[in-house]
């Protein structure tokens, strides 16, 4: 970072210097006057090669400071000497020869010839206003004027030209038509008019203009980026990019979710997001997008990225725009780039600060059992015989309050009045709100961000350092997170093009809080009537493991207490995981002599990622204390107690390494043969490995103090009377991965209308098969365009402003990271009888595994409306996917019921789009509006996935189905309760059938859709009033079907299995109560009636929906304001995220996303609304 600041001051101080020195009007060669003005004005000039090879020295004066305009400065030196400057947007402009003297009236040729026609017309402003100083330049001929005072223009172009280029400082750039009259009137728009303008698209291997591109692409710019003020840019893109659904699984948490993300597995992303891109495109193999920073794959977490480094993202759907990546490349690429310094501009600094806060969660409003219904509940449960009484055995489990005071009445050992006391003090407050304020919090966020950029003749660079933290809704559970990055541009002999791309994160995250896993099903969870802390505010210890008789034994013959505490717990957590991700890409760029346009690059990229997880239970955890307990064996003879384990904490710890190298060599043309011919290509190699090593370690008798730990003995006698085994640490992996591949992309333009492109990658893989035609894959596509627009027939049509068709096929690739082609197998523990070690296999050998291939055929088209006022794009895919991997049914007297192989097909379809209004376009007032929308369908089309085995017996869980989607859903078809409160459905011929009765056939079973979204996008608006703006960002889902939490099993053997679902209020519980309810009764239940109503179309709801996610409401400061500061802008803004439904399908008021209630497996919160604050300011 000293480096990107010290270099740049002394650029500035030589510019300083060359000031002084040449300041007084003295002689120096043409082009480093014109790269003084550059460097002084933060601009870059575009012009050929040779241009200025001719021109003398000239006595010019540059300027001291910027307080003339740079047109003016621009004039003093071109015009004399016959050159013009046109206008391409802020910093960029491009300077031709003029066939005539710019002293003159600026217009050439000078006048009318048998191979010119007269072009004129008028340049306003979206207010009426003429605008002087347009520059107009003929498409495709080096012919071009600037608008006079009253915003006319004329001027001669050659036959053939038919479209005019019309640009100006501040406004967008239009390219219109010019019919046979010649008559071309031009309005122009602020800028700040359309925010989804994109000059180039990137494939992450190359950038083409966006009306050359035949790919399927969206591109997001900095400033939409901008719009959602997240640490994670994952909750930035998700409004901005057509067909991308991301689905973040972790309520208010943006990038303190947990789990170890180094991992190379992806499944440990899955209980966290979800992010596709147009749907499912495979069953078990990765179903994450790839992501490419900086032109090479990247491993790392997004994360670990800072938002605001991100110049432009670039979302590749399509074959055409994807197959170039091969691997992954079937889910889609995100291709991101970061900032850029540029030759020749003033050294700026940027900083932006964001602190938001949300509101605690209320856990009584969660639809979870009152403390009353919970008696009731275990009441219902005791007096029909319903549970055990283990209370006179040894090892009793655990119970409640409640059902110890009720099993003590039916003992006799309380009476009826002591009962029902005791019982009504109990049930007199619900105290989830409670368990609430010790573990919960109320979140908050806070982010800041401080960058410097610049760059003189020869040098560039981009700086940046950030720091983030955020603190989730669970008390003790926050993340925190430290970027570097430095990005450099060296031009080495003026030829040689040097850059660096190095990033730095350092991610801390702290997991201390119980969460809310004590609130789920479970033997024991934390009951409405408990309390966390007694009168005192001391915690409160309950018998979970073993009841308090047991307990209280164990104690006396010298054991430790068996109390769980809740608070205890929570202050003795010791979680915490610190993440270190260090990437540099490399590259140099060199022309390759003899052949102008082509370019020779090396490229070089290495990614090192460390993380240490570290989870220390001290020697008062109950995890310990029961670690403890059990390797203690009682002799009742001498009544003494001996431990036969270390005494103290247990410390688990778990060591993942990354290591990726890319290395690859590249061929890049580009270039005009002519006026009406232009090629872009590359061609190139590429060779990739990376390497993961996980390496877990588990000490026992840790004390943090010692630093040590006590060794186990291999087998030692325990409290239950007979030995166990020494627990020993597991998951140890190392796996190395290699990748060779060799790549070629074309496009072709012919006369700026047509385009053809190509590509080809070949793709070889180490760990897929034994023989090279599995292990190795060719992946190709074939794309046109047709720039409509540029037809003559479309001359008249002066309201359109932009049309291209284009359309797209080929076949790219996607693997299974953890398939291998040799069996697998892994250790176990000691055999209980022989103590020798135990192995088993994981899965056995599959010589013919291979790469996952997936066609693609995409069509679209572009187009924009009345002078850009309305502009948008529509496409239609269709995909087929083969060899997926998928668990295959197999004899099971092979050792495997299934084996994970390439069997599957998938097919696929749906049409996406944007369309963008820019409903009002003026100086002080703008609105506009962007829709996105997207549609997607998938069905199993594999002959060997017919009707599951068993479905009709359990729906859930069943497998693939041919003719169906990945996430259908089967129902029963519920007939209500019998008279002993058990569930009754319909067969296929609406004959009512018992839960004592079985069903065999699917068609006894309801279709009731497909659990994801089949249609979902989102609506953007934003209204600027002067110097204010005001947005909102809404997405929607429609097209699904979602079972609604409902009660879990009530009773599993001989013990409870508590759920706190607020449904089990409702159950029956005497004949007749079938007649108002529909939840299962106690009395004789069967796993069967309980299943029939979980998973019964009663509890089917439609999942459409539409959600406020964000308002936002920001300031331009006036810029006079703080010149005296050197500041440039200043920007306050205020934004409000999280704020819920506004529209749901389902009548019941739930969210799909965040029901309320225990689903028996987890309790999801949705998040509460979060209010953030933020200041950007420029100097």
């Amino acid at each position: 970072m000293l480096q990107g600041i010290l270099i740049p001051a002394l650029l500035l101080l030589g510019n300083s210097l060359f000031l002084q020195a040449y300041g007084q009007n003295k002689e120096m060669p043409f082009k480093m006057a014109l790269d003084k003005i550059g460097a002084l004005y933060g601009t870059s000039f575009i012009y050929e090669d040779n241009l200025f090879d001719k021109e003398p020295a000239v006595r010019f004066e540059v300027p001291a400071n910027t307080q003339r305009e740079i047109g003016e400065v621009l004039k003093e030196l071109l015009y004399p000497r016959n050159y013009l400057f046109l206008f391409v947007d802020k910093t960029h402009y491009t300077i031709i020869k003029s066939k005539k003297s710019t002293t003159e009236k600026l217009e050439a040729p000078a006048g009318a010839t048998p191979q010119t026609r007269l072009v004129y017309g008028k340049i306003t402003d979206e207010s009426g206003k003429p605008v002087e100083g347009a520059t107009v330049v003929a498409d495709g001929a080096r012919v071009a004027t600037v608008s006079a005072g009253d915003g006319a223009y004329r001027m001669y172009i050659p036959e053939g030209i038919n479209t005019l280029g019309i640009s100006y400082i501040g406004k967008l750039t239009q390219h219109v038509p010019v019919g046979a009259s010649g008559e071309a009137n031009v309005i122009l728009f602020s800028e700040s008019a359309s925010l989804s303008e994109v000059v180039v698209v990137s494939t992450g291997l190359q950038q083409l203009p966006k009306e050359r591109a035949t790919g399927s692409f969206s591109v997001v710019s900095s400033k939409q980026l901008e719009q959602t003020p997240t640490p994670n840019i994952l909750q930035r893109l998700e409004t901005q990019v057509p067909g991308l659904m991301l689905t973040m699984l972790n309520g208010d948490n943006t990038m303190a979710y947990g789990g170890n993300l180094i991992s190379p597995d992806p499944a440990a992303k899955a209980g966290i997001y979800t992010m596709k891109v147009r749907g499912t495109s495979t069953l078990n193999a990765d179903q994450y997008p790839l992501v490419v920073i900086d032109g090479f794959p990247a491993e790392v977490d997004l994360r670990t990225l800072n938002p605001n480094d991100v110049e432009q993202v670039t979302v590749l759907k399509d074959a055409a725009a994807a197959s170039i990546w091969g691997i992954r490349a079937t889910n889609g690429v995100i291709v991101i780039q970061t900032k850029k310094g540029r030759l020749n501009q003033k050294t700026g600094i940027s900083f932006n600060s964001n602190v938001g806060w949300a509101p605690k969660s209320v856990l009584n409003n969660q639809h979870l059992l009152t403390s009353a219904q919970m008696l009731d509940f275990e009441k219902e449960l005791v007096d029909k015989n319903l549970v055990i009484d283990y209370s006179a055995n040894d090892f009793a489990p655990g119970i409640s309050q409640g059902m110890s005071l009720l099993q003590r009445a039916k003992r006799g050992e309380i009476t009826q009045d002591q009962l029902n006391q005791q019982l009504a003090a109990l049930g007199a407050s619900t105290n989830y709100n409670e368990f609430g304020k010790y573990f919960m919090s109320a979140p908050n966020t806070q982010s800041y961000n401080l960058s410097v950029n610049g760059g003189g003749n020869a040098y560039s660079f981009f700086t940046s350092a950030s720091y983030a933290r955020e603190q989730t809704n669970l008390k003790g559970s926050a993340t925190s997170r430290i970027t570097l990055t430095s990005n450099q541009t060296f031009k080495i002999a003026k030829v040689i093009d040097f850059s660096s791309n190095v990033r730095l994160s350092f991610v801390n995250a702290a997991y201390n809080s119980i969460g809310l896993s004590a609130l789920v099903n479970r033997s024991l969870p934390f009951m409405p009537y408990d309390h966390v802390v007694d009168a005192d505010g001391n915690g409160i210890g309950y018998y979970q493991k073993f009841n308090q008789a047991f307990s209280d034994k164990l104690i006396s013959r010298g054991y430790l207490d068996y109390r769980y505490n809740y608070l205890q717990e929570q202050q003795n957590m010791d979680n915490t995981i610190k993440e270190t991700n260090l990437t540099g890409n490399f590259s140099v760029t060199a022309p390759v002599p003899l052949v102008k346009g082509l370019t020779a690059n090396v490229l070089y990229s290495i990614e090192k990622s460390f993380s240490n997880s570290r989870n220390f239970q001290n020697e008062y955890t109950f995890a310990a204390r029961d670690f403890m307990n059990q390797g203690t064996s009682y002799d009742a003879g001498t009544d003494v107690a001996t431990m036969n384990v270390p005494k103290g904490g247990i410390l688990s710890l778990q060591q993942n390494t990354r290591n990726n190298y890319s290395l690859r060599g590249q061929l890049t043309y580009s270039g005009k043969l002519g006026y009406d011919h232009e090629l872009n290509m590359i061609a190139g190699s590429e060779i990739r490995q990376t390497y993961d090593v996980i390496s877990p370690d588990l000490a026992y008798g840790w004390n943090d103090y010692a630093q040590r730990r006590v060794a186990v003995p291999t087998t030692y006698a325990s409290m239950y009377g007979y030995d166990l085994n020494a627990p020993l640490a597991s998951g140890y992996s190392d796996q190395q991965r290699r990748f060779l591949s060799y790549f070629s992309n074309a496009a072709y333009t012919f006369k700026g209308k047509y385009t053809v492109s190509g590509s080809v990658r070949f793709d070889d893989y180490n760990n897929f098969g034994l023989d090279v035609k599995y292990r190795s894959k060719p992946f190709w596509s074939s794309g046109a365009s047709w720039n409509v627009l540029r037809e003559s027939f479309m001359q008249q049509a002066k309201w359109v402003s932009g049309l291209t068709l284009r359309a797209t096929y080929g076949i790219s690739g996607n693997i299974d990271r953890t398939a291998h082609p040799e069996a697998t197998i892994a250790f176990g523990s000691n055999d209980y009888v022989t103590n020798y070690p135990t192995a088993f296999i994981v899965s056995p050998a599959n010589p013919e595994l291979r790469w996952e291939t997936t066609s693609t055929f995409n069509i679209g088209t572009d187009f924009a409306f009345l002078n850009q006022r309305i502009t948008g794009s529509f496409e239609y895919y269709a995909k087929h996917g083969k060899d997926l991997f998928a668990n295959f049914n197999t004899d099971p007297t092979l050792g495997f019921s299934q084996l994970n192989r390439n069997t599957a097909t998938l097919d696929a379809k749906g049409f996406e789009g944007s369309l963008t209004g820019n409903i009002i376009s003026k100086k002080n007032l703008s609105w506009s509006v962007t829709v996105t929308y997207a549609y997607n369908k998938n069905t199993i089309t594999d002959n060997r996935y017919g009707i599951p085995v068993g479905i009709a017996n359990s729906p859930i869980g069943a497998g693939y189905i041919k003719g169906y989607p990945t996430t259908y859903l089967f129902v029963y078809r519920f007939a209500g309760l019998d008279n002993k409160g058990q569930s009754v459905v319909y067969d296929q011929k609406n004959n009512k059938v018992t839960s004592a009765q079985s069903l065999t056939d699917i068609n006894d079973l309801k279709y009731a859709g497909t659990t994801t979204p089949k249609y979902f996008g989102s609506i953007n608006q934003n209204l600027r009033v002067g110097n204010f703006t005001l947005g909102a960002q809404l997405t929607y889902r429609l097209g699904y079907v979602f079972l609604k939490n409902s009660v879990p099993l009530y009773v599993s053997r001989s013990t409870v299995a508590y759920s706190l679902n607020g449904d089990i209020a409702k159950r029956w519980k005497q004949a007749g109560d079938e007649a108002f309810t529909n939840v299962p009764g106690l009395g004789g239940i069967t796993y069967t009636s309980y299943l029939r109503y979980t998973y019964s179309d009663l509890n089917v709801l439609p999942g459409g929906y539409i959600r406020l996610q964000q308002v936002s409401l920001g300031y331009n400061l006036p810029d006079n304001l703080f010149k005296k500061l050197g500041m440039k802008n200043v920007n306050v803004q205020g934004v409000v995220r999280n704020l819920g439904l506004i529209w749901r399908k389902n009548k019941e008021g739930i969210d799909p996303d965040f029901q309320v209630g225990s689903t028996g497996t987890g309790l999801r919160l949705a998040p509460t609304p979060l209010y953030s604050f933020s200041i950007n300011a420029n100097f």
